[in-house]
């Protein structure tokens, strides 16, 4: 199962982390005193010896934070209005992307698995399509997570 946390706040990943940490002990069955938000060299988020998986993101006035037991990548964009047709050729040349909608959904996914595997080209993107599960839980806003986890549940904090 992965949990994503959601608040209507854009705020520090690990301020989201702190305030949800025994929320998330209890819900993985771990002691919270074990939950360390730390980040690496490039400042990817992750829990302190690999106890848990985290990914989080900010876009708009919203910060998700995404919490499992296997790897996953998580981002959130806020849907505006742009020219997608030109950023789309230019960003996904093999894809077919017909509305702003679908802009938005394929850069969430693409996000979602530079996340998950840290580098990524378009070909390895398109590889982890399957991967991807995208969720419209808020209006104008599309969410998309990459795992080999298929079960989510959200929590607003």
């Amino acid at each position: 199962m992965i949990y994503i946390f959601i608040k209507k706040q854009k705020i520090a990943l690990s301020e989201l982390f702190n305030s949800v940490k025994k929320q998330i002990a209890d819900l993985f069955d771990v002691s919270s005193d074990n939950l360390i938000f730390e980040k690496n060299k490039i400042g990817k988020p992750y829990v302190k010896d690999n106890l848990l998986y985290i990914s989080g993101a900010h876009s708009g006035e919203y910060t998700v934070l995404a919490v499992g037991k296997f790897p996953l990548g998580a981002d959130i964009e806020k849907e505006k209005d742009i020219d997608y047709y030109m950023l789309a050729k230019r960003l996904f040349p093999n894809h077919t992307i017909n509305s702003q909608k679908e802009l938005f959904r394929h850069w969430a996914g693409y996000e979602a698995v530079y996340k998950r595997f840290g580098q990524v080209n378009l070909s390895q993107f398109d590889k982890e399509l399957d991967s991807i599960t995208y969720f419209n839980y808020i209006d104008g806003y599309t969410f998309a997570i990459s795992s080999i986890e298929k079960e989510f549940a959200f929590v607003v904090v």
